[in-house]
């Protein structure tokens, strides 16, 4: 009953999300010459099961804990200040290591290149496994308090 509770949260919030969203998204793929339909739509599947397992985690952790509102809304604005964090990380951490790599060392083109690809899948795995290792947390810490 809980798990339906969350999809009727979670599903209307992302399609506003979305709704918001989407016309930024298409307007700097567009700038970025990534103007392919097909890459639309696998970032916003990718977009929507990233925030779908962040929004997961907070409901488990206001499910666990039985938060109240005030306590709720800080939990939302964590859970989303780390989500958004998360996401936006990697493309930095990529992209700025490749420019100084590029402008700053000696480094072979194809090492910069690995390098920073590299980076950025670590840093895009992290994030992704984020909620699942909270999640991990908060049921070990109110199993054994």
């Amino acid at each position: 009953m809980i798990q339906f509770f969350r999809l009727c949260f979670i599903t209307p919030g992302l399609i506003i999300l979305w709704y918001f969203l989407y016309p930024w998204i298409a307007a700097v793929l567009a700038a970025q010459y990534l103007n392919n339909g097909f890459f639309r739509i696998g970032l916003l599947l990718f977009l929507t099961f990233w925030f779908y397992r962040y929004a997961d985690g907070f409901f488990h952790e206001c499910d666990s804990f039985k938060f109240l509102p005030l306590q709720i809304l800080v939990c939302g604005l964590r859970w989303l200040i780390i989500g958004v964090w998360n996401l936006l990380l990697p493309p930095f951490i990529g992209v700025s290591m490749y420019y100084g790599l590029l402008h700053y060392t000696d480094t072979p083109h194809w090492l910069t290149v690995v390098t920073s690809v590299f980076l950025f899948i670590n840093r895009l795995f992290v994030g992704w496994m984020y909620p699942e290792s909270r999640i991990a947390d908060i049921t070990n810490q109110v199993r054994f308090s």
